[in-house]
């Protein structure tokens, strides 16, 4: 009897010890300190353990056998990081289908006790269900041969939260955008009744782009559930995990409360961190009732902290309050005062207004006889007797109009005929319009932001080519304007635009940093209007495609496809059809041809009503259903007559007319004949972006399989 009692105080111990591995000294002490309330000899054997152990003991012979084993489809080349609940390794998708790299997430043999095994199926069946651009995803999962468990999720390259925020030059509205964001993912698993508990620095990476995105929900678990004091970190641990209660979205709140309080050492203005620490005060209270309800309040009072607003929980402080009225209702306050002074000096605001009137009536009339000269442009004789094009029509009238040097006239007439020549594909004669109304705005003090985005936009969409190297100092004054400036929807769209012109012309870093700015003043402004954020988020995805950021550019995608859903959403089926083919784009590149397929399929019927079989966007359509079904080794069904008839009529038509995608029409068609042919078809273009690179990888891959034999 008394060895069945030892035996199992030995398993006991060896359980607890190795779980202790992967803990720091901090962690182990209160590991120590919590069995010593449940059982003093056994903490005092796990001390010994722990004070006679050398490092050497706690090295893993495994670590180097694993590398080049496969686990699924995937290889493992290296490790990367470990922690509680495991080893992270780098992995590649070796089984041809696609190039993909992936962090495999292992737990090590010796670590493997049952419950530790069930945790791990339980991180799994988490992550499954989180779908969050913030949340690093799952891509698969198993057990191998040897009984090990192993995940495959999205690979992030970035650094370490606490790394990011100690870069020179961060300082606290910059920290709070990202605690922002990850505060956003925490709350979307918390809508999936899923708390990650234990939030900390190290659980979060920041990407290229500027996205804060959480990984590691080792010790995540469904609501209301009590977890192992030792398994969590006691900087950002509530009292309550640390004790070993059952806990809710209350500890999350904690932690954040806790990062919060890091980037609370940051520089800022003078004034600005007094809110900041009430909102920290709240979320880091000992109590979980008396902290912040859900992790979406926390965020909305970081929100309206960003956009200078009162807190919304009420927790700000008055001064804050009156320093906001003051501030927002600046014109109201003005007005009044120039009421009041207006009743002791009514006849000198007489006489300004009688001015004012003048001078608009001389601007009225300005606009008048412009618009009379404008008609008159028409008359044959000035076109020896010819019917003027419209293009040519246009370019004359703003010629006519800068004559009259009014600039509030020069930017309207300008901006819109610019817009006339861009739907008539005029985009260089649009580009020299829209730089003399930019010009304009300087000789136009009342012109406001709103006008100065407005042509910003506009001068972006239409960016030559040929002044591609020029590009870098244009996306330099947007970003520079969009630092300066109040955060608008319109500086979101100007930043939208330009790293989506950014993009095409390959210009990826002044593309990320403009993503980056715009996501930032995103979650400064209220929420988009629903058409702005499906506007925004297809803009992004498409940027992100071109860059070859495939991960991101999906959740994009996602964004803007769960904005068509909104109730208040109104948009034709064109619209919603284009998406459907950008989605199928992004899902072929991405490795998933049978999603691929399956929104060309929503979106054909919309297709075949706008446009003819040989239409060049018809040919679009065919040729990404034709990759799709080659990759998954489906017949083509695809009438190759009517390709060709469409491929001569798009070789007699204007480039510049062809669909924006990954390739054009042309390209594209004559790189799969080829490829048919067993001809190994090129890669497009001078200098190819990313996307095109893996569209060419797949394409080569595919003939290689194919035409080895021939």
């Amino acid at each position: 009897m008394r060895m069945d009692t030892e035996a199992k105080r030995f398993a006991r111990l060896r359980e607890i010890f190795h779980a202790g591995v992967a803990l720091d000294a901090a962690a182990r002490a209160l590991q120590i300190e919590q069995l010593r309330a449940e059982d003093e000899r056994l903490a005092r054997e796990l001390a010994e353990l722990w004070r006679h152990l050398e490092p050497r003991d706690l090295q893993e012979p495994e670590t180097a056998s694993v590398i080049g084993q496969r686990f699924g489809p995937f290889a493992i080349e290296a490790e990367i990081g470990r922690g509680g609940m495991g080893v992270v390794y780098r992995a590649q998708r070796v089984d041809g289908a696609f190039a993909q790299q992936v962090a495999i997430k292992l737990m090590p043999p010796h670590l493997a006790t049952p419950a530790r095994r069930q945790r791990f199926r339980q991180e799994r069946d988490i992550l499954a269900r989180l779908q969050h651009p913030g949340i690093a995803r799952l891509l698969d999962g198993g057990i191998d041969a040897q009984g090990r468990l192993w995940l495959a999720m999205e690979l992030v390259e970035g650094e370490r939260l606490d790394a990011c925020m100690a870069r020179p030059g961060i300082d606290l509205p910059q920290a709070v955008v990202l605690l922002l964001q990850v505060c956003e993912a925490v709350a979307a698993a918390h809508a999936q009744l899923v708390v990650h508990r234990d939030l900390k620095p190290g659980n979060v990476l920041v990407d290229r782009l500027g996205q804060a995105r959480l990984l590691d929900f080792g010790i995540a678990s469904l609501d209301e559930e009590a977890v192992e004091a030792w398994a969590v970190t006691p900087r950002y641990a509530a009292p309550e995990l640390k004790q070993g209660q059952a806990s809710g979205t209350a500890v999350d709140v904690y932690a954040m409360g806790c990062m919060l309080d890091d980037a609370l050492k940051l520089p800022a203005r003078p004034g600005r961190a007094e809110e900041l620490r009430r909102v920290r005060d709240v979320a880091c209270a000992p109590d979980p009732a008396a902290r912040y309800a859900s992790m979406a309040a926390l965020a909305a009072d970081l929100k309206d902290w960003l956009a200078g607003r009162p807190l919304r929980s009420g927790i700000g402080s008055a001064r804050a309050r009156r320093r906001w009225l003051l501030r927002e209702y600046r014109w109201l306050w003005a007005g009044l005062a120039l009421t009041l002074a207006g009743l002791s000096s009514g006849g000198w605001m007489a006489w300004q207004a009688s001015i004012e009137a003048q001078r608009q009536a001389a601007i009225a009339a300005s606009h008048r006889d412009s618009l009379l000269d404008l008609l008159a442009i028409a008359t044959p004789g000035d076109f020896g007797a010819r019917e003027p094009g419209v293009g040519e029509f246009l370019l004359d009238a703003a010629a006519a109009l800068r004559e009259h040097a009014e600039p509030e006239l020069t930017w309207r007439s300008h901006v819109q005929i610019a817009v006339g020549l861009i739907n008539l594909g005029r985009a260089e004669d649009a580009d020299r319009l829209l730089r003399l109304a930019r010009a304009s705005l300087d000789a136009w003090p009342e012109a406001g932001a709103e006008r100065r985005w407005t042509t910003l936009r506009l001068l972006a969409l239409v960016y030559p080519a040929a002044q591609r190297a020029d590009f870098s100092r244009f996306a330099a004054e947007v970003l520079a304007e969009s630092e300066r400036a109040q955060a608008s929807e319109s500086a979101i769209r100007a930043l939208s635009a330009t790293a989506q012109r950014a993009s095409k012309l390959g210009e990826m870093v002044s593309a990320r940093a403009c993503l980056a700015q715009a996501e930032r003043l995103r979650l400064a402004v209220p929420p988009l209007s629903t058409a702005m954020l499906e506007d925004y988020a297809r803009q992004r995805a498409q940027a992100l495609l071109r860059m070859g950021e495939f991960d991101a550019a999906g959740a994009a995608f996602e964004l803007a496809a769960q904005a068509m859903q909104a109730p208040d959403a109104e948009f034709s089926p064109m619209r919603r059809a284009e998406l459907q083919r950008l989605q199928a784009e992004w899902a072929l590149l991405s490795g998933q041809p049978e999603l691929a397929l399956a929104r060309l399929a929503e979106a054909r019927p919309t297709y075949q009503a706008a446009f003819a079989p040989t239409h060049a966007e018809s040919l679009w359509l065919a040729w990404i259903e034709w990759r799709a079904r080659r990759l998954l080794g489906l017949p083509e069904q695809i009438e190759f007559a009517l390709i060709d008839s469409g491929l001569r009529g798009v070789q007699q038509s204007d480039p510049d007319s062809m669909p924006a995608g990954e390739l054009v029409v042309l390209d594209a068609w004559q790189a799969a004949l080829a490829d048919r042919a067993c001809q190994l078809p090129r890669l497009p273009g001078s200098a190819p972006l990313p996307h095109q690179q893996a569209a060419w990888a797949q394409a080569q891959a595919w003939h290689q399989a194919r035409c080895a034999g021939e």
